[in-house]
């Protein structure tokens, strides 16, 4: 940044800008500034042997995490398979009972209808019905 502000000197030095400008100019390059800071970290020399050991100590501590939360998931599923598998077979009795439930009010249904099908058939009387007697082919002119 400080090369900037040389420049900006030189350019008023020349004449390209006037003072205010100028002023305008190192007042931005200085908002800027302040702007990077914040959101840039500032370099820092780091021991790489002791990032080293940091890291290995962290992925240490995430594998002794991972095992033990592997081992507390497998106790949580042994204690749970059992009453999923329970829930699953009451769900099956339950479905499998309301089928045989519908299935059989279905056929009282159809049985039902049967019944009055044919009653309503031996009710009929010949001259209830309308029939059509086919002209025969002798009787044409």
């Amino acid at each position: 940044m400080r090369d900037e502000r040389i420049k900006i000197l030189n350019m008023l030095e020349d004449g390209k800008i006037d003072a205010e400008e100028a002023e305008n100019l190192i007042l931005a390059l200085a908002k800027s500034e302040s702007s990077y800071k914040q959101w840039h970290a500032p370099h820092i020399e780091i021991d790489k042997d002791k990032f080293n050991e940091r890291m290995g100590q962290f992925a240490d501590s995430m594998d002794s995490f991972a095992k033990d939360f592997s081992g507390k998931a497998h106790e949580v599923y042994k204690d749970v398979e059992p009453k999923l598998k329970n829930a699953a077979r009451t769900l099956i009795e339950k479905t499998a009972a309301l089928a045989d439930e519908v299935s059989k009010n279905l056929n009282e249904s159809i049985r039902k209808l049967d019944d009055e099908a044919s009653a309503r058939k031996q009710d009929s009387s010949p001259s209830d019905s309308i029939v059509y007697n086919k002209p025969d082919d002798d009787n044409k002119n």
